[in-house]
């Protein structure tokens, strides 16, 4: 018997170790006064346990209007001058007596949430120190795999706000294009509506005058809805996969890019190998998103090297039980270091210019929602992307 309570205590401290290293945590008097700070928050902080000891915890703050929030989102401020995140609970102790000892405020880090760029690397430390300790605690084994969860779906949340954005991005540049568009149509039905004014003023037309204005005026108008029903079909929230031929695709993109290729002065150029009566599974919507992605990124490297005679050449055709669709444009090329990260966030060929994201958000939504494979590769100054889609 005493035996077991001796392995109990034994137990009992290695899992307060345990904590002590891995969960960030300190405790705070009334006033605010740090009494007892864990390793892993001496170590988030880069301050030594003296120095914490006594010290003002709102002080750790990097904005200190941000005080008395018993559960919240608060930026702190390490020894180094350097901001994180930190998620706090606090939780009221108590004696014996019930009077009041101290708080217990228990913090979770997600810097890594605010920062996207270095979610992964911070996700994958966390589960590796984590994992490394909770060998010896079968009751931690439990406590990470709900971790390891709650990171996953966080980075599905994440995956999906990025998506969100890139079709944001996208649906602006599309509404300049429809103001483009709409331009020359808009000078002629205003020409047309100062024509009818004179007339009615001087009342002093021929029936086919009149006839030739309202005819135009409709051909006009029928152009201008034609223009806003192709790029609707782009923004509707079209959740499910469709089962349609591999020419309505392109036959429905060619009017979302014309404008951009017209005003660019782009030979461009769709090569169907394949009848284009064969049908195809996919999400029409995230698969134009991507085509714009790699296609707009083209023009904007046209721009930037002053290219001319420019084209983007669309090859389809088809490998066995896959579709190949390569896209070729002769803007330069990328370079071999660019090439190697090309899918990697934040990596951009647009210098301050750019975000990094495009390319990468082909990659997420060609591999993840599509079950198809992206590559790309550079031959002197031709660029040429290959995506692979299951038919």
């Amino acid at each position: 018997m005493e035996k077991l309570k001796v392995n109990r205590l034994n137990y009992l401290e290695d899992f307060l170790e345990i904590l002590e290293q891995n969960i960030i945590y300190c405790r705070v008097t009334q006033d605010d006064i740090i009494v007892e700070a864990s390793d892993m928050f001496c170590k988030i902080t880069q301050y030594s346990k003296d120095e914490l000891q006594g010290e003002y915890y709102s002080s750790l703050k990097s904005s200190y209007s941000v005080k008395n929030l018993d559960n919240s989102e608060v930026e702190f401020r390490k020894k180094n001058n350097d901001l994180f995140w930190l998620e706090i609970k606090k939780i009221a102790q108590y004696d014996e007596n019930n009077d009041f000892l101290c708080y217990l405020i228990i913090h979770q880090d997600i810097t890594a949430s605010k920062q996207v760029k270095s979610l992964n690397k911070s996700l994958e430390l966390s589960i590796l120190e984590t994992a490394n300790e909770s060998m010896k605690v079968h009751h931690l084994n439990i406590t990470l795999e709900k971790r390891v969860r709650k990171a996953i779906d966080k980075n599905k949340k994440q995956e999906q706000h990025l998506l969100e954005q890139s079709k944001l991005a996208i649906m602006g540049e599309m509404i300049a294009m429809i103001a483009h568009q709409w331009k020359q149509p808009l000078n002629i039905l205003s020409l047309n509506m100062s024509n009818l004014e004179v007339m009615h003023i001087f009342e002093n037309y021929e029936k086919k005058e009149l006839d030739y204005i309202v005819e135009n005026s409709n051909k006009t108008i029928d152009y201008m809805i034609k223009t806003i029903s192709d790029f609707s079909e782009f923004l509707k929230p079209n959740k499910d996969d469709s089962n349609i031929n591999i020419g309505t695709i392109f036959y429905q993109l060619e009017p979302l890019i014309q404008s951009d290729i017209k005003r660019n002065c782009i030979n461009f150029n769709i090569t169907y190998n394949v009848d284009k009566s064969e049908n195809i599974n996919i999400h029409i919507s995230k698969f134009t998103q991507v085509m714009i992605n790699i296609i707009k990124n083209s023009i904007d490297a046209f721009k930037y090297n002053y290219i001319t005679n420019a084209y983007i050449k669309i090859d389809i055709s088809k490998q066995k039980d896959k579709f190949l669709i390569q896209i070729k444009d002769n803007a330069g090329g990328i370079s071999k270091n660019i090439l190697k990260t090309i899918f990697e966030p934040y990596v951009t060929t647009k210098g301050k210019n750019g975000t990094g994201l495009g390319i990468y958000m082909c990659k997420l939504i060609v591999e993840g929602h599509l079950k198809g494979e992206i590559s790309v590769k550079s031959l002197n100054d031709n660029t040429i992307f290959d995506i692979y889609l299951p038919d």
